[in-house]
């Protein structure tokens, strides 16, 4: 499967702002692409082992932080006529190039779904298993290991699931923070961690 997706916050967005006298406008941006591919692949392996594997990576070409294509600000004193100001003094177009963040992903992933009803008697039982190496470009490789198992038994559903999981942190999170909400250059990927069982 190949993928293009677009997510812009487009320079007609705005604020105004009222600061030592001044009142103004800020126009901000953010323009947002990538291009991914995904293959899998389904083995059936018997009656009792189906196997779904598969391999993907993606481009990805986006904002660090917001581009503040115009400001504006003048004394306090008057209407502050917005439209005026961007007939007058239109906001750059186009991607601001010193303010992108370009970077790929690449992973690999494997399921194992195993039928074991035979093993066992009076209801379904299944295991499966998963595994998953991602590489990014900004951050290394990393893998990841999942595994679950179902069991029913007459009226009874029993499920038990363990897994981690990583996540690659946001540009605003790395390059575009401000305020309290500071960024942070040196930031990693997000790992975390999941067990959980239900009847």
């Amino acid at each position: 499967m190949l993928r293009y997706r677009n997510s812009d916050v487009t320079r007609d967005s705005h604020d105004s702002f009222n600061y030592l006298g001044y009142v103004g406008a800020e126009f901000y941006q953010a323009l947002n692409s990538s291009k991914s591919f995904l293959q899998t692949f389904d083995f059936d392996l018997g009656d009792q082992v189906a196997i779904i594997s598969g391999y993907s990576f993606e481009v990805k070409d986006r904002a660090k932080a917001y581009d503040w294509p115009g400001v504006w600000a003048k004394d306090f004193g008057g209407d502050l006529d917005i439209d005026a100001l961007k007939a007058q003094w239109p906001p750059q177009d186009g991607k601001q190039f010193w303010n992108r963040n370009k970077t790929g992903e690449r992973a690999a992933f494997a399921l194992g779904k195993i039928d074991l009803s035979n093993w066992f008697k009076n209801g379904a039982s299944f295991l499966n298993l998963g595994a998953r190496v991602d590489t990014y470009e900004a951050y290394g490789t990393y893998g990841t290991l999942r595994a679950s198992a179902v069991r029913n038994i007459g009226k009874w559903n029993l499920k038990f699931l363990v897994g981690n999981a990583v996540k690659e942190p946001a540009p605003r999170l790395v390059y575009g923070g401000w305020g309290p909400s500071q960024s942070n250059p040196e930031i990693t990927p997000e790992k975390a961690s999941t067990a959980e069982g239900s009847i």
